[in-house]
């Protein structure tokens, strides 16, 4: 089954679900244990690994630029190895986003320490996962991962993704009673809005066997520099640059006043070449920018567009594979 949804008791219950379902999708489950007053997963596919850890405050990784994390998050980084149980959660470093430091780095989503009213999980058979988490009613989260993107510019080596809203759940700035922007919004919404929250595996040019950083971050390891910038065409805490075709000028623009047919936004990521500028990379699968929901549809909602089906968020649209 390739869509589930639910409720969750406790941020601890929201993660077992979460490991239990992907169970069901084809994952298996390495480990399932309590990690201080948190819980960590890890699971595998093949060679990939990914790895889900919930904590109600403090620093998930080795170390992060803004230390004072006391918001509850749900955090997930990919790899190819499991470094082990008596290991810290952010020891599974092979294949895995690193900083320049060479520590893993990743991305999350603000979940409530309680009862979480409702998640959404979808993959489409593919290997994309999308996981929406309903906090309060009406409040949205979302992050996703995969292994293999929509690749442009031919059969470039990698693909893996993953994208979320935080990436150390910083309580300055960090959205904790907005909807959440669309799936590789540009940055994040924490204390520096330079933090990268999304990252894709390719090999571009010099830049081989790593992760590429979607956002602002230019410098810093510990807000999610990996060594080569990456952009995304949806508006975020930080202006995209105007040598990317970003959609900000048209998001508010998406359901006709004609039929009311809403329009669904592919979201495309560009990355930096060694010779300057950037180049269409990716299109994100199963995940569409939107504003029904602004323009009258309900959260929800399900369009049919040929033989797909969407299903409608506050800000984006997900596939939905039944």
């Amino acid at each position: 089954m390739g869509y589930s949804t639910g409720s969750a008791t406790s941020q601890i219950d929201l993660v077992q679900q979460l490991a239990a379902w992907l169970v069901t999708q084809g994952w298996t489950l390495d480990d399932s244990m309590a990690d201080g007053s948190g819980w960590r997963c890890h699971l595998h596919k093949g060679s990939w690994y990914v790895h889900f850890r919930t904590r109600p405050t403090g620093c998930p990784w080795i170390s992060y630029y803004y230390n004072d994390c006391l918001i509850p998050c749900l955090f997930m980084y990919l790899s190819t190895a499991y470094a082990g149980s008596g290991q810290p959660w952010y020891a599974s470093t092979t294949g895995a986003p690193l900083g320049t430091d060479n520590e893993a780095v990743g991305t999350g989503i603000v979940v409530n320490t309680g009862t979480n009213h409702a998640y959404y999980f979808f993959h489409d058979g593919n290997d994309h996962y999308t996981i929406v988490v309903e906090r309060n009613a009406g409040l949205f989260m979302v992050m996703g991962f995969g292994l293999d993107i929509i690749k442009h510019g031919g059969n470039w080596t990698g693909g893996q993704y993953l994208y979320g809203q935080v990436m150390g759940g910083n309580t300055y700035n960090t959205p904790q009673n907005d909807n959440m922007r669309c799936p590789f919004h540009y940055g994040t919404n924490e204390y520096a809005s330079t933090i990268n929250g999304s990252y894709i595996r390719a090999d571009v040019d010099s830049f081989t066997d790593k992760w590429i950083g979607i956002g602002p971050e230019t410098s810093v390891a510990r807000e999610g520099w990996t060594g080569r910038k990456g952009y995304g065409t949806v508006d975020g805490d930080h202006s995209i640059p105007n040598t990317i075709p970003h959609t900000k000028s048209i998001k508010d623009y998406l359901v006709s006043s004609v039929n009311n047919q809403a329009v669904l936004l592919p979201i495309r990521l560009y990355v930096e070449r060694d010779a300057g500028g950037p180049c269409l990379l990716a299109t994100a699968p199963d995940v569409w920018q939107s504003n029904a929901v602004e323009k009258g549809y309900l959260t929800g909602d399900e369009i049919q567009l040929g033989a797909d089906t969407y299903m409608i968020f506050p800000t984006f649209a997900v596939k939905k594979v039944a």
